[in-house]
């Protein structure tokens, strides 16, 4: 009886937080529209607009409506690598874009895989095949960004660049969750009751990140 009280708590705890953090989702695109256009804010638009749309899609149809959203996983997977992509293309000005449309090739490789492959009634597996290459370039333009940063021989204070936040959210949250869409698939498979003590990694993820997301456009400058 005990365990399974325990369970009920772990679970409506979950919701709870889950409610929250799908409500920051809206703050970061909020913040922008009272904010200049800098150069670093039209990167990374598509990609608060993308979260405060998927915050109210999530909202709606999975946490109210209760439908299905196998379509919108892979749907939400593939637009947010474009708009993960856009945002390293604006703020390198196009310098390393050959690099991006090699890793455009290797999304879809990995996409037309699934297809063939994949589970109809189980759209955990796209992280598989998705998240290393997803992770690696985000590690290869982290990298990047930092290295321009110091060759430019102009160190910023990095708290007060907004770009900075986009950069340590995006790399936080994608090697934070890694191992969990790696293997979100087979913990689903082991032992589904239990899956909900796992994802709590990715509702903390997203909470940190969209945070994150959220100081970066505050430190735009106003309009």
């Amino acid at each position: 009886m005990q365990y399974w009280y325990r369970q009920l708590i772990q679970i409506i705890s979950l919701i709870y937080y889950i409610y929250i953090v799908l409500i920051i989702g809206f703050v970061p695109a909020i913040i922008s529209i009272f904010k200049e256009k800098s150069n670093s804010l039209k990167a990374v638009s598509p990609f608060l607009w993308l979260t405060a749309f998927a915050s109210l899609y999530e909202l709606i149809i999975s946490l109210l409506l209760r439908l299905d959203v196998s379509f919108w996983l892979i749907f939400y997977e593939v637009i947010s690598f474009v708009f993960l992509s856009f945002f390293y293309i604006k703020t390198f000005n196009r310098q390393f874009f050959k690099i991006i449309f090699s890793f455009y090739c290797l999304i879809i490789f990995g996409l037309l895989f699934f297809l063939f492959l994949r589970d109809k009634h189980n759209n955990l597996e796209l992280q598989v095949y998705t998240s290393p290459i997803i992770l690696i370039m985000v590690l290869v333009f982290t990298f990047l960004w930092f290295r321009k940063i110091y060759l430019a021989m102009e160190i910023p204070i990095l708290f007060k660049e907004s770009s900075f936040y986009y950069i340590s959210a995006f790399f936080l949250y994608y090697t934070s969750t890694f191992f969990l869409f790696l293997l979100s698939d087979f913990l689903f498979r082991s032992d589904p009751t239990s899956f909900s003590d796992y994802w709590i990694l990715n509702v903390v993820a997203t909470f940190i990140f969209r945070i994150l997301l959220s100081i970066g456009v505050w430190m735009e400058p106003r309009k």
